[in-house]
């Protein structure tokens, strides 16, 4: 309503929004909220998050995933370029992530299975196998 004002009281403003320019503004805060709410999430400091974070890496890369197909242009760019930099930092997600899933009563290793599986099924068996190994290792 602000620039639509500004539209009519000044006649040299010319920076007025389109009503498309509004709606690609619509789509890309819809496609960000998942991300500030992992980021608040995982940020917390009133509450213990070590069991969340496999979650929530696992939810960002899902997320990222189903936008690279996304028939939007802009949503599809944007994830393209935030996946690649995700996969930078957390295509080989961290074991200590994993320990800290398998740690939690509610998700144990079924959860990584899931999540494995659902991210690459021909793969999920192997990463599972070697994060396994490497919790048992820590009580032998």
């Amino acid at each position: 309503k602000a620039f639509e004002f500004y539209k009519v009281a000044d006649r040299s403003y010319k920076y007025c929004p389109f009503d498309e320019e509004w709606e690609k503004g619509e789509r890309i805060c819809e496609f960000l909220e998942p991300f500030y709410e992992i980021t608040n999430l995982i940020s917390g400091s009133s509450y213990p998050t070590a069991n969340l974070y496999f979650m929530q890496v696992w939810k960002v890369q899902c997320i990222l995933e189903k936008h690279q197909k996304s028939i939007d242009k802009v949503i599809k760019d944007m994830s393209d370029n935030m996946k690649k930099k995700f996969d930078k930092y957390w295509k080989n997600y961290s074991i200590v992530l994993a320990f800290g899933a398998i740690l939690d009563p509610r998700l144990k290793d079924k959860f990584l299975k899931f999540c494995y599986t659902t991210l690459d099924a021909s793969t999920s068996e192997g990463k599972l196998k070697n994060v396994m190994d490497k919790f048992k290792g820590l009580y032998e």
